[in-house]
């Protein structure tokens, strides 16, 4: 049986991470859309979308990543997404969509990015 997607903001520090949890199809997409815009619109130092609990994602949820990357990066968000799940892995590979979102398999790149993406460069950090 499937279940039902949810998704959740956690801030870590000055950055922020959207775990997304079960499945996602069309009906979850205003959700999801308005849980992405309002991340990027908090301006975190750096936007990781953690997707590895999600057990489906729809054409219309992989379009809303897209989407939300393309946002983040004109509000200058870096923006990532880190799964090891197979049902999300497959169609972002199929599709050629694993070379326009920044993805991350292993949890100790995903740190790595959300680290290094959230600290304040030198200049802001000695201020």
């Amino acid at each position: 049986m499937p279940r039902e997607g949810s998704e959740e903001a956690v801030w870590q520090g000055d950055a922020l991470i959207v775990v997304l949890r079960g499945d996602f199809d069309s009906t979850r997409k205003a959700s999801l859309r308005a849980c992405l815009a309002a991340a990027i619109a908090a301006r975190p130092r750096a936007l990781l979308v953690d997707a590895t609990t999600m057990t489906f994602g729809s054409a219309s949820t992989l379009w809303e990543l897209l989407t939300a990357q393309a946002d983040a990066r004109r509000d200058g968000v870096p923006f990532a997404i880190h799964t090891t799940a197979y049902a999300i892995l497959r169609p972002l590979r199929t599709l050629g969509l694993n070379t326009s979102l920044a993805v991350h398999r292993r949890p100790s790149d995903a740190r790595r990015w959300f680290q290094e993406a959230g600290m304040p460069s030198e200049t802001e950090a000695s201020r």
